[in-house]
């Protein structure tokens, strides 16, 4: 029986009992609590379907999310479509995205992948990470984010510096790059929780697990956190 592309970019991981079970049981608590305490933790970014989430997503690159959503507005009615965007001038674009950084290469990243769209996918979104990492802009980490947001994708599992962050410190995983992180906490956490897992772990970034004195005498997960301190 022949694969689709889909099947073929999915990896299957299941959890063995044996296989770092404190880890795991922690991983599991963290969750739970984390969902009782943010059960509305997700994705902010503004977007009315497929197209805008690619777009919002990309530009949130070394950005956030309130920043996106400010130049959005005006970019998706000046641009509604691929078709449109990828014919647009690029310097009509960067006039509009300057606020969220880096627009130049942004710029060049939204008219390049909508032309790819719709030369090569029909003007859709890809509903698969192997093809939509294929464009331009769209890491691992801003393909999972996609494929999340849209799909209910359980691919991967998206890392940023915040969620490594919360991650490193509960013990989740000692890895050093994004690449080790996202494949210990999928070896981890089980897969129907992927798509939440990020949102949540920073959830407890942007409240209590501050880089910088954290405060972990108010954080839900004090006790069961390696890191927490006891001040």
């Amino acid at each position: 029986m022949l694969m689709t592309t889909k099947e073929k970019s999915r990896p299957t991981f299941r959890i063995k009992p044996d296989f770092r079970k404190e880890e795991v049981q922690r991983a599991a608590e963290a969750i739970t609590r984390l969902d009782q305490k943010f059960p509305d933790a997700g994705c902010a970014l503004k977007h009315d379907n497929p197209f805008q989430m690619l777009v919002a997503a990309i530009l949130l690159t070394q950005s956030d999310e309130r920043s996106v959503n400010l130049v959005t507005s005006r970019l998706f009615e000046t641009y509604p479509t691929p078709d449109v965007m990828m014919t647009a001038n690029r310097s009509d674009i960067e006039t509009i995205i300057r606020s969220t950084g880096f627009y130049r290469q942004k710029a060049k990243y939204l008219i390049e992948t909508s032309r790819i769209l719709v030369e090569k996918f029909d003007g859709q979104v890809p509903d698969n990470l192997l093809e939509i990492t294929q464009l331009p802009g769209v890491a691992r980490k801003v393909g999972n984010l996609i494929m999340g947001e849209l799909y209910g994708s359980t691919e991967g599992i998206q890392v940023d510096t915040q969620i490594h962050r919360v991650v490193e410190r509960l013990g989740l995983s000692n890895g050093k790059i994004t690449s080790k992180v996202e494949h210990d906490l999928m070896r981890t956490i089980p897969q129907e929780d992927w798509p939440k897992a990020p949102y949540l772990f920073g959830a407890v970034g942007n409240h209590f697990c501050y880089a910088k004195r954290p405060a972990c005498h108010a954080c839900p997960l004090k006790d069961i956190c390696p890191s927490a301190s006891s001040e």
